[in-house]
């Protein structure tokens, strides 16, 4: 999960906290995760519980001063490039989502507490 606050923007209606529920997304321009009108793409990637900005030899400013390379951020980072500025608020590192593990799981829970429950789930799944 990845939370960041853009607090400047050239389009104000960018401007606000966004909250991503997986490990890794990109920033830039069109077809980016966070579209932030920028003409180059930057990634942030959880990696074993720390925050990876990973930038391809592009200036920036992180906390106001000038940096180049790949970074690892902490909490309440600030990141500058040109007009648009951003603030990581919170990361963690999300566990893989398996969708049919999570209904089986669930189904086996739902079973324990209603046994009944079964015969329900077996005629819903006759339907399908």
């Amino acid at each position: 999960m990845i939370e960041i606050e853009v607090i400047k923007a050239t389009n104000p209606d960018l401007i606000g906290k966004r909250v991503f529920y997986k490990n890794s997304i990109s920033i830039g321009g069109f077809q980016q995760d966070v579209y932030l009108d920028l003409t180059t793409q930057y990634q942030l990637e959880v990696i074993d519980d720390k925050l990876n900005f990973n930038n391809k030899s592009n200036k920036y400013l992180l906390n106001g001063k000038i940096a180049k390379s790949s970074r690892f951020l902490k909490l309440n980072d600030t990141i500058t490039i040109g007009e648009v500025e951003f603030k990581i608020i919170q990361f963690a590192q999300e566990k893989e989502f398996n969708l049919r593990n999570t209904l089986n799981t669930e189904t086996e829970k739902i079973i324990k507490e209603n046994p009944k429950a079964l015969e329900v789930l077996k005629f819903l799944k006759s339907k399908l």
